[in-house]
């Protein structure tokens, strides 16, 4: 079952704050935008926080976009390295 916007945004915010590094993305957590979302899932999946499955629902995407964002993350993050979500 996909999450309302605002219901994502509350959960990551607080899977976020539950393992103490919420101060990594304050920036982020103030402004409620869909970007800002997308940025949260990022750094909650790269940091070992949430899974596949997790974007999925989060994001209210199907299995083939969630495969293809992690697969930009991933290229992202080798192309820049560490920090960039």
């Amino acid at each position: 079952m996909a999450l309302e916007f605002d219901q994502s945004f509350d959960r990551l915010t607080e899977i976020i704050r539950e393992q103490e590094v919420v101060n990594w993305v304050l920036d982020k957590i103030d402004e409620r935008t869909p970007e800002n979302l997308v940025y949260l899932a990022k750094f909650a999946y790269m940091t070992g926080l949430i899974n596949k499955v997790d974007i999925k629902h989060f994001l209210n995407i199907d299995s083939k976009q969630a495969k293809e964002l992690v697969r930009q993350w991933y290229t992202d993050h080798r192309e820049r390295g560490c920090g960039t979500c």
